[in-house]
């Protein structure tokens, strides 16, 4: 059967074929098993996969800023059934407005405390600056605002200090903000982008989102937007995909590792959830073919 592969290094797997996350010592979206490969059903779910893995590079090397990701954003993700533009969506991400429910909402109580509090990192890091919380405020409770910014100036002697809010105004909020690298930058705005941005895209009815789970900004320093393609292989599966889709987890765990009564272990096939996503050893797959057609659409 058809299955497609999102990569962020097509020129490579064009020389040495696809690799496991475990052969090359590193990985995109994150999750799943290390000595796998994992592959889709689905042409146009490889298509988003792709575009976002663009977007990441495009971050991580700078090119995408606080600045133009909102313009940006409109170019590379706008689709027919939004409900409102990419940029839009962004736009009220910087004003501190988002949905009170829903994984959008979720990640940032969790990640940035408050909407309202991302919107003031998001203005911050267009100044160059980004928040550090002060992890030993408890220690320094009786310290005069002037002892306390110059603790922080100490840590970072190269760099410019600003005290935003001190443990007096909120003992839960005692940070400051440090002048702080393009590449310090950048981290915190790929993290807005995967954990806010991406799910609110999708439950604003454009394109789902990947789930970049354990990766980081840093994963995609020097990766070429341009060399970020989708293979094509023929899989091999040891029942119809149909089949397992009509399954629950509990009988497809079974159809996977039950056979003639005995259990066995088969390390070469995992699903993800949902059936979205297909996991084979290297051995499962032949006949790879690079679709440049699917990202010209």
């Amino acid at each position: 059967m058809k299955l497609f592969h999102a990569t962020p290094d097509v020129e490579s797997v064009c020389r040495a074929g696809l690799k496991t996350r475990k052969e090359i010592k590193s990985h995109s979206l994150g999750g799943g098993p290390d000595d796998l490969v994992s592959f889709t059903t689905s042409e146009d779910w490889a298509v988003t996969i792709a575009k976002d893995l663009q977007t990441a590079a495009r971050i991580a090397n700078e090119e995408v800023t606080p600045q133009n990701i909102c313009l940006y954003l409109d170019k590379q993700d706008a689709t027919l059934d939004m409900q409102e533009s990419p940029c839009n969506l962004w736009r009220k991400i910087e004003q501190g407005i988002t949905k009170e429910k829903g994984m959008a909402a979720a990640n940032t109580k969790i990640l940035f405390e408050s909407p309202e509090n991302l919107a003031e990192i998001i203005e911050m890091a267009k100044k160059g600056y980004l928040q550090k919380y002060d992890s030993n405020w408890y220690e320094r409770l009786r310290l005069s605002e002037a002892d306390k910014l110059k603790t922080w100036r100490e840590k970072y002697p190269s760099r410019h200090v600003i005290r935003a809010k001190s443990i007096e105004e909120d003992p839960n909020m005692s940070y400051t903000y440090v002048e702080s690298t393009p590449e310090e930058i950048g981290g915190i705005l790929f993290d807005i982008y995967r954990k806010v941005y991406l799910p609110l895209r999708q439950e604003s009815g454009g394109r789902r989102d990947p789930h970049f789970f354990a990766t980081q900004a840093r994963n995609f320093k020097g990766i070429e937007p341009e060399n970020v393609g989708i293979v094509e292989v023929e899989g091999f599966l040891p029942f119809p995909l149909s089949t397992a889709k009509e399954m629950d987890a509990v009988s497809l765990h079974e159809m996977l590792h039950y056979r003639g009564g005995k259990f066995v272990l088969d390390p070469g096939i995992d699903f993800a959830s949902g059936m979205d996503e297909i996991r084979l050893a290297s051995d499962r797959f032949h006949k790879l073919k690079v679709r440049k057609d699917l990202l010209q659409k």
